[in-house]
């Protein structure tokens, strides 16, 4: 796979794909621009070294229709100001205005192509779709690490009708970061998995739990883990089973079950102890939970103590106790190295976001690498005004998953 570094680019129409699925407020305004300000070394690197560039991105979930809320002229414009320098925003990906603009391109100029799943043919993956966006382009640049796990036109189809083709440097960074957690990773490796749903965190758990030295889960995923263990988790939220696109049921209950007694007997080699004298477990459940009826503001709570408290059926765990986050603490302050996806606990209302908060400045303030992805993991981490404290923030929450669990990524093959 060929660095942007290696690629002739002087006079050459670059298409570079990247990822401008900026967050919006209801106006249509951008929220957050990290994404933007991700790409913009390839891009001004690109327009160093004199090439051309076709920009195209998706934004948002159109499913397939023209939504004028989803178009990127707003992404354009703030494209824009960050450059100074103009930006030839058309409003479709291909067609005659399209084709028209690309001849008119100078070195150094820049277009960006509309949403490109307003058509369903790149969720498809469709050949056609591909032969036209390549139409007039002479290299192919990939820097949408978000978008490398799906098997779509501009990621995987289109790369493979053009000769030079590589990857931009934001690519080249979310690799390198998360090469540090699957290759010789600093020793104590802990993982930090929480989130709602345990069925995309299965490939990663399974693929980071023999290379880890400790898993500690949160979220809804720790419910899940519980509950197929046979534990009493009241009416808290857990995914016992899901059917994919292709109609296969899977029980998460058994599977999170058998992901836990897989690794029961491995031994922790970490200087903590449970409250009860007991060495820590490989995959590490929450000890108790901060619990409540409902999820209304106001809502009286209680602590729940696993094995020692009774779990009534209408009791809803929504985040980790005290007894656990000083356990996590424990654990994290001893990592040399750390991954951690997803929420603890529903830490939007403040009442259960102590569990979140107290992962999230204990993941801050380790002398260790430290790398996040998920979206939602992002969220926390703005929050609680913790950002620029760890060293790697990916920018892709599914794609990092999919990395970590060493996955067939149609992105990057595509490139190879």
């Amino acid at each position: 796979m060929k660095s942007i570094r290696e690629i002739p680019l002087h006079g050459r129409t670059v298409f570079l794909r990247v990822d401008f699925n900026v967050p919006l407020d209801k106006n249509g305004n951008i929220t957050e621009d990290t994404r933007i300000k991700a790409a913009l070394p390839t891009i001004e690197y690109i327009l160093q070294k004199g090439g051309k560039i076709v920009l195209a991105s998706h934004l948002g979930r159109p499913k397939n229709q023209v939504k004028p809320e989803l178009r990127l002229g707003g992404p354009a414009k703030r494209l824009q100001e960050l450059l100074g320098q103009k930006i030839y925003y058309v409003p479709d990906c291909i067609g005659e205005v399209v084709e028209k603009t690309k001849a008119g391109l100078k070195n150094g100029e820049i277009m960006l192509l509309d949403n490109l799943r307003f058509y369903k043919a790149e969720k498809e993956n469709d050949l056609h779709f591909a032969e036209q966006l390549a139409q007039n382009i002479d290299v192919y640049i990939n820097d949408a690490f978000g978008v490398i796990h799906r098997q779509h036109a501009s990621v995987n189809a289109l790369p493979s009708l053009i000769f030079d083709k590589g990857i931009g440097f934001l690519m080249e960074k979310e690799m390198e970061a998360l090469d540090k957690i699957i290759k010789n990773p600093a020793k104590p490796l802990v993982v930090v998995i929480g989130g709602v749903k345990i069925s995309d965190k299965v490939e990663i758990i399974n693929n980071l739990a023999p290379m880890a030295d400790i898993i500690l889960v949160g979220g809804g995923v720790a419910n899940t883990f519980l509950k197929g263990l046979g534990q009493e988790v009241g009416a808290s939220i857990v995914e016992s089973d899901s059917v994919s696109k292709k109609q296969e049921k899977t029980n998460y209950l058994e599977v999170a079950a058998g992901i836990f007694k897989r690794f029961q007997t491995e031994r922790v080699e970490l200087d903590v102890i449970l409250p009860n004298q007991e060495p820590l477990h490989k995959i590490q459940l929450p000890l108790d939970f901060v619990a409540a009826t409902d999820t209304k503001e106001g809502t009286a709570t209680k602590i729940i103590e696993l094995g020692k408290d009774r779990v009534a059926p209408d009791l809803m765990f929504l985040d980790i106790g005290p007894k656990t986050i000083k356990l996590y603490q424990e654990v994290l302050t001893r990592a040399q190295t750390i991954f951690w996806n997803g929420p603890i606990g529903l830490f939007e209302m403040p009442v259960y976001a102590q569990g979140s908060k107290s992962v999230a400045e204990s993941i801050a303030e380790t002398a260790g690498y430290t790398v996040l992805g998920g979206g939602d993991t992002e969220v926390v981490v703005d929050k609680f005004d913790l950002k620029g404290r760890f060293s790697h923030v990916s920018t892709g929450g599914g794609a990092s998953l999919a990395y970590l669990a060493q996955k067939e990524l149609p992105g990057l093959s595509a490139l190879e």
